[in-house]
């Protein structure tokens, strides 16, 4: 992910800082290669700009606190799994393993303790989803598995628990509007990695709420 460093993806020319601002240099640069000239995929200032956004909400929701700089990796981390479970059908261990090992800093310097049910969380989320890959055959695929357990480690069992609930309650709504349009068939391929990291954003920023929201549904 670091090397080789950013490049155009048609000419192959190495960028340099000026042509990868987040979002301006895409439009200082209307959206073509500085060098070649080739256009450049709306992807690129889209994803910036909702890293950016999510970033945003992530500091409003903890402030100046170390849980600010673990949640802008967590955010990130959701955003680039997004991106490629949508476009390629996978979900690349790199990415993955790059985020815990930058976050985990950061969980422990929040607290020793709540590192530990994180880690329990991970394992639990992952074995969860494990479970259902083996039991559906497949259904599930190993990058799910991974991604349920780094939102264990980064939320706590908790909200990780809220975190699987939501993407399987959208993940649902969203397969049975796809089937009933016709737009995907029983047997089709859904990409679930999205769902799990919306869930996982949903939890992280209004977690606490929705739970409160909940409980106080049946007291």
């Amino acid at each position: 992910m670091v090397f080789p460093p950013s490049r155009c993806m048609e000419c192959g020319k190495r960028l340099l800082a000026r042509d990868l601002v987040p979002v301006l240099s895409f439009f200082l640069l209307r959206g073509r290669c500085r060098y070649c000239h080739a256009q450049i995929s709306w992807q690129y200032p889209l994803v910036e700009l909702a890293t950016g956004i999510l970033f945003v909400l992530v500091w409003f929701s903890t402030g100046y606190s170390w849980a600010t700089l673990g949640g802008w990796i967590f955010a990130a981390v959701m955003v680039a799994v997004t991106v490629t479970d949508l476009k390629h059908m996978i979900i690349p261990d790199q990415i993955l393993l790059a985020g815990a090992l930058l976050g985990l800093p950061f969980l422990l310097l929040q607290s020793w303790q709540g590192t530990l049910w994180g880690i329990a969380a991970g394992l639990a989320a992952g074995g969860f989803m494990l479970a259902i890959a083996v039991v559906s055959r497949g259904g599930m695929g190993g990058g799910d598995i991974k991604l349920a357990a780094f939102m264990g480690l980064f939320l706590g069992p908790r909200i990780a628990g809220l975190a699987l609930f939501l993407a399987f309650l959208i993940g649902g709504l969203a397969g049975i509007i796809l089937l009933v349009s016709g737009k995907k068939g029983r047997k089709d391929a859904v990409p679930f990695g999205p769902y799990l990291a919306l869930g996982g954003v949903l939890a992280m920023l209004r977690g606490i709420d929705i739970i409160n929201w909940y409980t106080g549904l049946w007291i």
